[in-house]
């Protein structure tokens, strides 16, 4: 990987895009597909020295523009925005003065963000969620208890569990993909 990424370093374009960029010149760069897209990324990011910013028009193709990013870049810890992520402050307070990445889709700009405040050195969103929630085995819950706090921690209800912060219900059964994880959890209400 370590030499494809210098490889690509060494084009000769890739001097001209970051000094367009850095001169606050409008730069378009077209036919860059796949894990290309990563490499053009990581490359200007660190360049300039700052954040990036990219803004692919869907939720999967930023999700995928994200994971490339995670394997090709992660010294510059990419980061997926979310706007009601509980995890955005936490995220943002990652990005320093030095190169970084934010992949955010078109849709997710679209939808407004909480008003993030500070409260004793922790960033939360006011009138949101009820603090974090541990579930044991044998745990007496009313799932719809479950489904509010889910709600009110800003996760988004799906029919099939795919990405952090989603969950599903279907009858007795709760798949839960918590942000921190790399996996969803499942729960059964007997």
């Amino acid at each position: 990987m370590h030499q494809l990424l210098e490889r690509f370093s060494r084009s000769p374009v890739l001097p001209r895009i970051a000094e367009s960029l850095a001169s606050g010149s409008h730069t378009g760069v077209s036919g860059v597909v796949g894990a290309a897209r990563a490499l053009l990324a990581a490359d200007v990011a660190r360049r300039l020295g700052r954040t990036v910013v990219l803004v692919p028009d869907d939720a999967h193709t930023a999700r995928a523009l994200h994971l490339d990013l995670e394997t090709i870049a992660p010294d510059l810890e990419p980061l997926f925005f979310e706007p009601d992520s509980p995890r955005l402050p936490a995220q943002l307070a990652t990005l320093g003065s030095g190169p970084g990445i934010v992949v955010a889709s078109a849709e997710s700009l679209n939808r407004p963000a909480p008003v993030w405040e500070s409260a004793n050195g922790e960033c939360q969103t006011p009138n949101a969620g009820s603090g974090p929630l541990a579930l044991t085995l044998n745990q007496q819950m009313e799932i719809d208890k479950l489904v509010s706090w889910l709600e009110e921690n800003g996760y988004e209800r799906t029919d099939l569990v795919t990405e952090p912060g989603e969950y599903a219900t279907r009858g007795g059964i709760a798949d839960i993909f918590p942000e921190e994880a790399e996996t969803p959890v499942r729960v059964e209400f007997l």
